[in-house]
């Protein structure tokens, strides 16, 4: 880290002053995003806290049939045992328009930073071969759906093959994550920028809806590690739920993955809101006997033969219970975590929860350690 100049800070705040303010000429839609709270959690000798205070600045272009741009900003202040950070962030940032080249003949291009949704499952997805297996154990806590949102720069070819079927081509461009940190003091982290072609993926996919099913075949390529994947993803109802799943395997062939699970909603009258998933991811080829975990494998957070996924959410009246749970068979251990939402006014949400690891010493979701346990509550402002 190095001093900056005040000149540089102004040009930082500037780029995020005039970008928005041009977009909204433009007739924009905007979307604000306030939230605040504090957090408590296991630290290493003793009980850790932070505060933070988070805002997300969202614009999309106004309806067109033809072209659509949007642009995610976010910003956060953090304090973490009283030492403060801020962290400035482009999430999303990318235009899509039609190429009207023939009559009923219309593909899509789309170029910049954005997400796509390969294969099929919330959490656990073979298929998502751009963004991997599975989603982060953070995601498991948080507060919102449980969805995963990760983008990157890529380059997007949609090509509709009928009314329910399409073809897409996808490239990951290796640019940096336009992400910036600074402390109180006036340093400056900037992102590092990436070797052009360093690591650039590619990948392709073929869609198609039926009558009981939908069903998709897709390839990708790694620039980074020189590997081919492949995967097969299906759907499909059974009675008022959905059933869905995915398998991928690398070339040449290394591993593979399995990924399915259900999907249930609305499924007690009595409530004014219900919905219950359940998700497994099977890896043949990792461990399927308890041992001893390399700092490496605790990152990539499933290093285990099976994992299993929980979620159940109850609305009623103006209040949201969700309860969450990751599940360690291998070794019996499991992370949950409980979530109460209430909303007493539009576009506000006051929010409480925790989480606490279950597993004897050794074991993926070890009881008090360090991050095993957690506290938080807050209010979040959408308008």
């Amino acid at each position: 880290m190095k001093s900056v100049q005040p000149r540089l800070l102004r040009r930082v705040f500037l780029v995020f002053l005039v970008i928005p303010c041009g977009l909204l000429f433009a007739q924009a839609a905007v979307k604000l995003t306030l939230d605040a709270g504090a957090l408590v959690y296991a630290g290493l000798e003793e009980a850790d806290w932070s505060s933070f205070a988070s805002g997300e600045l969202d614009f999309q272009s106004s309806a067109s049939a033809g072209v659509r741009g949007r642009l995610t900003m976010t910003a956060m202040l953090l304090s973490v045992n009283g030492a403060a950070l801020a962290r400035f962030d482009i999430t999303r940032l990318f235009i899509r328009a039609n190429l009207p080249l023939f009559d009923g003949f219309v593909p899509r291009l789309s170029l910049g930073k954005n997400n796509i949704a390969w294969g099929k499952g919330a959490f656990f997805n073979a298929g998502n071969l751009f963004f991997g297996k599975a989603g982060a154990q953070g995601l498991v806590g948080g507060v919102t759906a449980l969805a995963r949102n990760e983008t990157e720069w890529l380059a997007l070819l949609y090509i509709p093959l009928g009314a329910l079927s399409f073809a897409e081509a996808a490239a990951s461009l290796p640019l940096p994550a336009f992400s910036v940190i600074a402390t109180p003091q006036g340093e400056l982290m900037l992102p590092t920028p990436v070797e052009a072609g360093s690591g650039a993926s590619y990948g392709a996919r073929l869609s198609g809806n039926f009558d009981a099913f939908a069903a998709e075949l897709a390839w990708h390529y790694s620039g980074i590690d020189d590997k081919q994947e492949l995967s097969c993803s299906v759907s499909g109802a059974l009675g008022d739920a959905e059933l869905y799943g995915s398998y991928a395997l690398a070339l040449p062939y290394d591993r593979a993955r399995i990924t399915g699970g259900l999907l249930a909603v609305n499924f007690a009258p009595m409530l004014d809101s219900t919905s219950f998933r359940l998700e497994a991811l099977v890896q043949p080829e990792a461990s399927w006997e308890q041992k001893e975990l390399t700092n490496e494998e605790r990152l990539d957070g499933y290093p285990y033969g099976v994992h299993i996924l929980a979620d159940v959410s109850v609305g009623l009246g103006t209040a949201v219970l969700t309860a969450r749970s990751l599940y360690s068979p291998v070794d019996n251990s499991a992370l949950f975590s409980l979530t109460l939402l209430w909303k007493p006014y539009q576009g506000l949400w006051y929010y409480i929860g925790g989480s606490i690891n279950a597993g004897s010493e050794g074991a993926l979701y070890e009881s008090w350690q360090t991050g095993s346990w957690s506290a938080t509550g807050g209010l979040r402002f959408v308008f």
